[in-house]
């Protein structure tokens, strides 16, 4: 008799939605968006750590920052035009 064991994704998926949904935004706020998406995405990492998901938030985070490193420089010109 072949026995088939299935893993039970769906439990961790609805355990760790604030660490997926840092992670997501952060991917997003690379891109687009990044002076309103990427702090977004960095406080749901750090929320997802306080529910102990560390590793999945703390990727999260780190695409927060890395989004918030890669602003475009247009942004920034917008607040030193004289």
């Amino acid at each position: 008799m072949i026995r088939v064991y299935y893993l039970n994704m769906t439990e961790n998926v609805k355990k760790q939605k604030l660490s997926i949904f840092s992670i997501l935004l952060g991917l997003i706020g690379i891109f687009i968006l990044s002076p309103i998406i990427s702090p977004i995405a960095i406080i749901l990492g750090f929320l997802g750590i306080r529910k102990k998901e560390y590793v999945l938030s703390s990727v999260g985070i780190f695409l927060g920052l890395l989004g918030l490193l890669t602003l475009h420089p247009y942004f920034f010109s917008l607040f030193f035009i004289k």
